[in-house]
């Protein structure tokens, strides 16, 4: 009698287990759907090329995806000219309607054989004198590339996150014989260096630069996040990718005003370091080393770089040499 009475208490007790899971599963799904609806945005830009010699970058985007939901609102294939979009300038990739959350992943799946069109190549390289070069992709015919970072979508609100392709990581250059041979970096090798920022919570960076560059000599700014950057590591010259943590990179302009910018720069404390390129005999740019580079107004470059959301930071840059 006390084993079949225990039996039914059993019974009991996993029945009102199972209903409990139940109610659960069925709150938490309903209290997913409550969290309401935003639109999420999602646009391109690039930092610049290392090749003089390249006039344009296509790439030709087949799918997009969000936190590998995909997204419905991308009308796609869509072949865009990424170096066009540099210095601030932006596209619109896609725009859809999330669940109200916070969302780290974005990929983008990269066709290398066929355009928006239908034409070949997919994705490819435009040098001045109007050669093209394919965008070879060691996963074969389309590769898929994860941009992470962080946005929020809010309920009934818009949010936009903005990809930064920066084609210094991004494409890899090598000599063929007597002409030049272009492909996407491997995804492993730029596992976890690709971001996107979500624009509201981004500032920008307006710079000055005060120091000689020579005739054959190009300087480019790295900005990275504070305390990423080793020197050893990042301005290797035997590493695939050279300063390959660094969040973005802009290349110093201008004879007389020698400026430089930064967008779209999540906020946080950040460091900046300079380096200096120079032509080689066979007319391709090479590291020279980095430069003493110190604030006018006492900023500490190397350590602590404040960005705020929505501020631009005027930076005016001595250069002490390398």
């Amino acid at each position: 009698m006390w084993k079949r009475k225990n039996s039914v208490m059993s019974m009991w007790a996993t029945g009102l287990l199972s209903l409990s899971v139940l109610a659960f599963t069925s709150c938490n799904k309903e209290g997913d759907e409550n969290l309401g609806e935003g639109s999420m945005e999602i646009q391109v830009t690039d930092a610049p090329a290392d090749n003089d010699g390249i006039e344009a970058v296509f790439v030709t985007v087949t799918n997009v995806k969000v936190d590998g939901q995909v997204v419905e609102g991308f009308e796609g294939p869509k072949t865009i000219d990424i170096m066009a979009l540099q210095n601030g300038k932006t596209e619109v990739l896609a725009t859809d309607r999330f669940t109200a959350k916070s969302y780290q992943n974005i990929t983008l799946e990269i066709d290398s054989e066929m355009d928006e069109d239908g034409d070949m190549p997919g994705s490819y390289v435009e040098m001045s004198d109007g050669t093209k070069h394919k965008l070879a992709s060691s996963a074969g015919e389309k590769s898929e590339y994860t941009f992470k970072g962080t946005s929020r979508v809010m309920a009934d609100a818009k949010s936009t996150v903005v990809l930064d392709f920066d084609l210094r990581k991004f494409i890899r250059e090598s000599d063929a014989g007597s002409a030049s041979s272009f492909s996407f970096v491997s995804k492993s090798d730029l596992d976890g260096y690709l971001r996107f920022a979500d624009e509201d919570n981004s500032g920008s960076v307006k710079g000055n630069y005060d120091g000689q560059i020579a005739a054959d000599e190009k300087v480019i700014v790295y900005a990275y996040k504070k305390g990423s950057f080793n020197e050893s590591q990042e301005a290797d010259e035997d590493a695939s990718i050279q300063f390959k943590k660094a969040v973005a990179s802009s290349e110093i302009h201008g004879a007389l005003t020698k400026s430089f910018s930064f967008y779209f720069l999540e906020e946080g404390e950040y460091e900046f370091h300079f380096a200096s390129y120079e032509e080689n005999e066979a007319g391709e740019m090479e590291l020279n080393g980095l430069i003493d580079a110190e604030s006018e107004t006492n900023v500490d470059l190397l350590n602590n770089v404040e960005i705020q959301a929505g501020v631009q930071l005027t930076l005016n840059v001595i250069a002490n040499g390398i």
